[in-house]
């Protein structure tokens, strides 16, 4: 009989939290009346995140290449990143920071690449959709936050149930079946559902819960989150396409799904390789990311 590890959540007492250099960014940002300097006081206080934070902004992605002057201020990274791209390279460290976890049953390294790879791929979905045009800025950060954190869960069973996670991934390669499948023939429910409800501990928005709860089923999502959840669905379908080694999800599962996002998003099943190519590009910031956990 599959482990009722919902139950078993709902009592663990150390369940992680974001760090409050994340949690202020979020606040600040979706403010309208902050500006960049309010951004820049919040990074500033905390060395250790500006000294990340500017190792990033001084990397080759971001444009910094041999013969560039280097950032060396905070102020002067929010002025060159904005005040978004900001938020989103700490909130994605505090993560990683969060699930630092040795022995792991899960490749950490592919995983959180696997993440980062995600999250991009959801700004190159949402450039490609021509439904986009009523999309803000908050909608495409929320995408960008449940691309990322879309595989929660698996560290959660990973962190608070190691020998069940060992188990799954055994499942997996041996078997080679659909993630989900192999999950509930161990436990009652699966990473979305553990995913979900971990942010949702953290009261974070229902567009972003609701499209990790619904990324490998997003036409059960609520109708006002659909969309969401199915841009997450995708990009996490045109990563697993392109770097298979790195998620222990696979494509074959979820083909249907992604042709049914391609018709909803209204984006060409045609133009599948340039987003792959230009996903290829922004993805290399991954590396980044990795580096500095």
């Amino acid at each position: 009989m599959p482990l009722d590890i919902r139950q078993d959540l709902e009592r663990i007492q150390d369940l992680p939290t974001l760090p409050e250099v994340a949690l202020k960014l979020m606040d600040v940002v979706d403010d309208p009346s902050s500006c960049a300097g309010d951004v820049a006081k919040i990074v500033i206080e905390d060395p250790a995140v500006t000294s990340r934070v500017l190792r990033i902004v001084n990397s080759a992605f971001y444009g910094r290449g041999i013969g560039r002057s280097p950032i060396t201020s905070i102020p002067y990274a929010v002025a060159r990143l904005g005040m978004r791209e900001i938020k989103n390279i700490v909130f994605s460290l505090g993560v990683f920071d969060m699930f630092d976890q040795q022995d792991s049953a899960i490749n950490l390294r592919n995983f959180w690449k696997h993440s980062v790879s995600v999250a991009i791929s959801t700004r190159v979905v949402n450039s490609f959709a021509q439904d986009a045009t009523g999309c803000t800025d908050e909608d495409l950060d929320a995408d960008y936050v449940a691309g990322l954190l879309h595989e929660l869960g698996l560290m959660v069973v990973s962190r608070y149930f190691p020998e069940i996670a060992h188990r799954l991934v055994e499942q997996l390669v041996r078997d080679r079946t659909a993630i989900t499948t192999a999950e509930h023939s161990l436990y009652d429910g699966d990473h979305a559902e553990f995913g979900a409800y971990l942010t949702e501990r953290w009261n974070f928005p229902r567009r972003i819960t609701q499209a990790i709860r619904h990324h490998h089923a997003p036409a059960e999502a609520p109708e006002e989150f659909r969309r969401s959840a199915y841009v997450v669905m995708l990009a996490d379908y045109l990563c697993n396409l392109h770097w298979p080694e790195q998620s222990l999800e696979g494509v074959e599962y979820e083909a249907a799904e992604s042709m049914e996002a391609f018709r909803l998003l209204n984006i060409p099943y045609r133009v599948m390789s340039d987003m792959i190519e230009m996903i290829e590009e922004d993805a290399a910031r991954s590396e980044i990311f990795i580096s500095l956990r």
